[in-house]
């Protein structure tokens, strides 16, 4: 129970983009023991956006014996902050069997502006998990329609339905017709 607690409260401080919990989220996460509170804290230091994070998130990004997980959070996490750093661990995310990872790779590479990312969204279209082609959905507007509309009108001539509805999803999401 208490580490639910530290996790809920380590949540919190992120989505409250709380400054004051930079220091003692860092010291946190030097000591956490439970990973889904380290996973937590390097995602609150993330959304939190305060550049004093940074050394923290590169050594857990950076720690071998680290849970995978939150190795990509921290990668994740360095992206929001603007540090492309974790960049190589966000592309091998892509590359990942696990959906969970495919979504943090796409979403740190969103963040970082990355300029193959069209490429890696309009192959998660592909993907066999809802999860997957679903966020690569919502982050084709990221693009822009000058990037975006040649990559989904083009899968709006695949002979497979499922592509072209998962396209023409992403255009409503461009706001084009």
């Amino acid at each position: 129970h208490e580490g639910s607690l530290r996790q809920s409260c380590a949540d919190s401080l992120g989505y409250l983009r709380s400054p004051r919990a930079v220091g003692p989220l860092i010291e946190a996460l030097k000591t956490e023991k439970n990973y889904q509170c380290r996973s937590s804290y390097v995602s609150a230091l993330g959304l939190i956006g305060n550049r004093d994070a940074i050394p923290a998130l590169k050594a857990r990004m950076e720690q071998v014996d680290e849970i995978e997980f939150v190795r990509s959070g921290a990668a994740l996490a360095l992206a929001r902050l603007g540090d492309a750093s974790g960049r190589p661990h966000l592309v091998r995310n892509i590359e990942s069997r696990l959906p969970g990872l495919q979504i943090v790779g796409m979403n740190g590479l969103a963040q970082l502006n990355e300029p193959f990312l069209a490429g890696y969204l309009n192959a998660a279209l592909e993907s066999g998990y809802d999860e997957v082609w679903t966020s690569a959905v919502y982050l084709f507007p990221r693009l822009g329609p000058m990037r975006a509309l040649p990559i989904l009108r083009t899968r709006l001539e695949s002979p497979q339905e499922v592509l072209r509805r998962r396209a023409a999803l992403a255009m409503g999401f461009l706001g084009s017709d």
